[in-house]
């Protein structure tokens, strides 16, 4: 019977939990396939914690980890834990539609057509808690997206050969950022065949933007910011500067952008509260990323 794998890492997210965990445990596979849910509980605090331990499935596998060690060590503690010969990691933000395992198998060929080694699924930002198969279905996009571990499938025996305690370099990916993107060179090294699993859409839930969760948007670009640092360390090449925007001009546009740094969360905090009180909480969101967090992400490269 083939078996599907889904890592299901999670932090402090019980109200986004209690719509995603349910959407990946209850799928429609084919017959004759079977699936495991595996959550890392990854050092929640004791209200998502003990809503994980007191929540039962037959497809569910929790395991806890003491403390908090990031998302790069939290997938690799699912790694070792999964049984099948594919996995799927999911982030635990993502809600996904009934048919979304049956996609990626089909993908990577388990149901015995012609397949892949690693099926890429397609994200989607909403601030929605609404079931994903009360939603429409995106139209197919052309082209190969960028590899993403929020939704992603692969064959198991892909991992095996990268590192004995797992896939994820949680030595150097200790903070918010660029771990998937580390792992996907080192799977290029193996010439995996790719393809986009376009029927794997996954929403990807995001809170309503606020001028009071800047402090928390900007927290998170330092740590990305950082991890960038160590992804570049690490493969030192011309591709990885512009993908992390590590270059002169990156950092002219941001400051040009910022005017400088004039433009910052003390300066915009009326304007995008009044923003959002208006109803236009996404043009507060776009120039909040436009002129405050990626500014601050290009500073602290």
């Amino acid at each position: 019977m083939p078996l599907i794998s889904v890592v299901f890492p999670a932090y402090n997210n019980i109200d986004t939990l209690k719509v995603t965990l349910p959407a990946i445990l209850l799928q429609d596979l084919p017959t004759g396939f079977a699936h495991e849910v595996i959550v890392v509980d990854d050092g929640s605090a004791p209200a998502t914690a003990d809503w994980l331990a007191a929540h039962t499935h037959p497809n569910l596998s929790l395991w806890r980890q003491p403390v908090n060690t990031g998302r790069a060590a939290a997938r690799n503690a699912g790694v070792r834990a999964a049984r099948g010969e594919a996995l799927v990691f999911l982030d635990s933000d993502v809600i996904v539609r009934r048919d979304f395992l049956a996609a990626h198998a089909h993908t990577l060929g388990l149901d015995g057509g012609e397949g892949c080694d690693i099926s890429i699924g397609r994200l989607m930002d909403t601030d929605s808690l609404a079931p994903a198969d009360t939603r429409p279905v995106p139209a197919p996009r052309p082209g190969l997206p960028h590899f993403t571990t929020a939704n992603v499938a692969l064959r198991a025996g892909l991992l095996a050969s990268l590192a004995p305690d797992g896939p994820f370099d949680a030595a150097t990916f200790t903070r918010y950022g660029w771990e998937d993107l580390d792992l996907e060179r080192r799977l290029a090294s193996l010439h995996p065949r790719r393809r986009r699993a376009q029927a794997a859409v996954g929403f990807h839930i995001c809170p309503p933007f606020s001028a009071q969760l800047l402090p928390v948007m900007i927290e998170k670009e330092i740590d990305r910011a950082a991890m960038a640092r160590a992804f570049y360390a690490k493969h030192p090449t011309l591709g990885v500067r512009l993908v992390i925007q590590n270059t002169p001009l990156h950092r002219l546009m941001w400051e040009i952008l910022s005017l400088g740094g004039l433009l910052n969360a003390r300066s915009l905090d009326q304007v995008l509260g009044w923003l959002v009180r208006k109803g236009h909480a996404t043009l507060a969101k776009g120039i909040a990323r436009l002129t405050i967090l990626n500014p601050t992400y290009v500073r602290h490269l």
